[in-house]
């Protein structure tokens, strides 16, 4: 009779507690059976619930705004919080987000995106020369950052480059008066993810591709669930050139960043997956619309002399780099050959003079 009573005591128990998985569970149990159904390999960090989820919504003088707080996978929160605009939420789509499933034919359907202001119009000719080349079905999305009307014309008549003018009204004045931060590059791709329901191949004007072709695309994103890189890691330590105050608002183990190498931001191809846009990209979006975040107090671009000691911190700030390693070190494990899982490092280079590399195509 003991026995019985015990076993029915745990039957009971166990009831209870599916019961309750299934009232408050269930959303979770569901998200974590829709991500184990991609096969991305030995990569993935994030394998349970969302990141961390949206506080609250407050009005202030200057209308209603969310506010988010990041947590990242060792269960560190963020000290300050990442606020939007209703207005910023609704261009950028993070309510209601729209995703996309991967297959090897969806991944096929992507375009090139870059931006310059007048200072780095020339610079970006053999970057065109080289997409012209390489991809010459593709189209190039080129935003003005500040173009001149000349250079507006030129750009106008290059064959396969749809001239785009970024509207800055409506993102925080930093965007636009802190052009070197690359605050308008994550907000760039999103609008073009919202926009146009495609894969989002980032190139930095500085970008030279080598090859092309997009038969090897497939491993590699599926690998990253929808991100893939294209520059290998720098010498210095993401901790080296990340100043700390951008860790009040993406936290992150010190000793990690002490150990991680920092990959290059100036070219990644990315897909809307709920993967990335959950744990990756909408973070990166937010902290882009946060002066302080992407732009700490009293960071600056310039790094003090290098020491022997590569991952000591060099008094410098990567900006949008700092904050695309940090995310990406939380939302993908690093095993030793990581870097062939989701990076293709010899598709492209960089090169940040001008150069008569490629030969620009122009159709009038």
């Amino acid at each position: 009779m003991a026995f019985k009573s015990n076993l029915l005591l745990k039957l009971n128990y166990m009831l209870i507690l599916l019961i309750t998985l299934g009232i408050f569970g269930y959303e979770r149990i569901m998200y974590s059976i829709n991500i184990s159904n991609f096969n991305i390999g030995r990569s993935l960090n994030r394998k349970d619930s969302a990141a961390t989820s949206l506080n609250k919504s407050i009005s202030l003088g200057d209308g209603k705004k969310r506010i988010f707080v990041y947590k990242n996978h060792q269960q560190l929160t963020a000290k300050k919080e990442l606020v939007a605009t209703e207005e910023q939420m609704q261009r950028l789509a993070l309510s209601q987000p729209s995703f996309i499933e991967l297959s090897k034919e969806n991944i096929q359907d992507f375009v090139f995106v870059t931006a310059a202001s007048e200072n780095h119009f020339t610079e970006s000719f053999d970057l065109i020369g080289s997409i012209q080349t390489f991809y010459p079905d593709r189209n190039i999305y080129y935003y003005d950052l500040g173009l001149d009307s000349e250079q507006e014309t030129i750009i106008k008549t290059m064959c396969g480059v749809k001239y785009r003018k970024f509207n800055f009204t409506g993102y925080p004045k930093h965007v636009s008066q802190y052009l070197w931060t690359c605050a308008f590059k994550p907000l760039i791709v999103q609008e073009m993810l919202t926009k146009h329901k495609v894969g989002v191949f980032w190139v930095d004007s500085s970008i030279r591709f080598k090859t092309g072709g997009t038969e090897k695309l497939w491993e590699k994103i599926k690998n990253g669930n929808g991100l893939m890189l294209f520059l290998n890691r720098f010498i210095n330590k993401n901790f080296a050139v990340t100043h700390p105050g951008m860790y009040d608002y993406l936290p992150a183990e010190e000793e990690d960043m002490r150990r991680r190498g920092a990959y290059g931001a100036g070219a990644f191809l990315i897909y809307n997956t709920k993967f990335v846009h959950e744990y990756f990209f909408k973070w990166l979006v937010l902290c882009a619309l946060n002066r302080h975040c992407i732009k700490p107090k009293g960071s600056r671009l310039r790094c003090a002399r290098a020491q022997e000691d590569i991952s000591s911190y060099l008094n410098c700030h990567r900006f949008d780099q700092s904050a695309f390693n940090i995310l990406l070190y939380d939302t993908y494990n690093f095993p030793g050959d990581f870097q062939s899982e989701i990076c293709d490092s010899e598709r492209l280079s960089v090169n940040r003079t001008k150069q008569t590399m490629f030969k620009v195509k122009f159709c009038t």
